[in-house]
């Protein structure tokens, strides 16, 4: 009878290990690196670890997915830097209006403005979780570099200046800045308004290419001068 008793306790506690191993392999996520890319695999993950995971491995915080966090996804995404991770994952959930904030050359913060919400409330909403939540961040477009020979060059815009006007529009990202070149033809004349240390500084440019490298970035309104 004690025998019959202690093999049924063996063998609950054999169904038990059992099922702890194939619940494991519920929600995984997993960052490799491998020849010199990004491995990202998650099976039946939550959204909400997927961005834990990219935080603990990239320290990069990521916003405006409150409501999506319970969400589980199964992907296999890989790519050669953290920025086009992101871009893919944000892809592959539906979520294209986004805005990438860099530290020098190292992406920092993501804010993502999911369809139907106010722009301006989810800044301010992220903006209270920041260290700095009492100074104001707003989208500007920065110089990462400038193309030798090119009208910037000639001008001498130089890496870290805000783009902020271009014939008279103000512009607030980099998809808005490339839209307004396009429809300018190399004949026309525009103005091109920047900041650099806080002072602004105005250029008559060439319609077409301006020769620079641009990313969309989040800065403290202060930053920005009057603009």
């Amino acid at each position: 009878m004690h025998l019959h008793i202690i093999k049924k306790f063996i063998f609950l506690i054999f169904i038990l290990n059992v099922t702890q191993v194939f619940s494991n392999t519920d929600d995984f996520v997993s960052i490799i690196f491998k020849d010199q890319e990004i491995h990202i695999k998650a099976e039946k993950a939550k959204l909400s670890n997927i961005l834990t995971k990219i935080k603990e491995e990239f320290n990069i915080k990521i916003f405006g997915l409150k409501f999506q966090k319970d969400d589980e996804l199964t992907f296999n995404i890989k790519g050669k830097s953290e920025s086009e991770i992101i871009k893919r994952i944000l892809k592959y959930i539906g979520e294209d209006n986004y805005i990438f904030e860099f530290n020098d050359d190292n992406l920092d913060r993501v804010y993502i403005f999911s369809k139907g919400r106010n722009k301006g409330s989810y800044i301010s909403n992220a903006n209270e979780q920041s260290q700095n939540s009492n100074l104001k961040r707003v989208p500007a477009v920065r110089i990462q570099s400038v193309v030798p020979s090119s009208q910037a060059d000639t001008i001498s815009l130089q890496k870290g200046d805000y783009i902020v006007v271009y014939d008279g529009i103000y512009i607030k990202s980099a998809q808005q800045l490339v839209k307004e070149v396009k429809k300018r033809s190399e004949s026309d004349r525009v103005e091109l308004v920047i900041i650099r240390n806080k002072s602004p500084r105005s250029y008559i440019i060439n319609g077409g290419l301006i020769g620079v490298h641009i990313i969309t970035t989040m800065v403290n309104e202060s930053e920005l001068g009057s603009y």
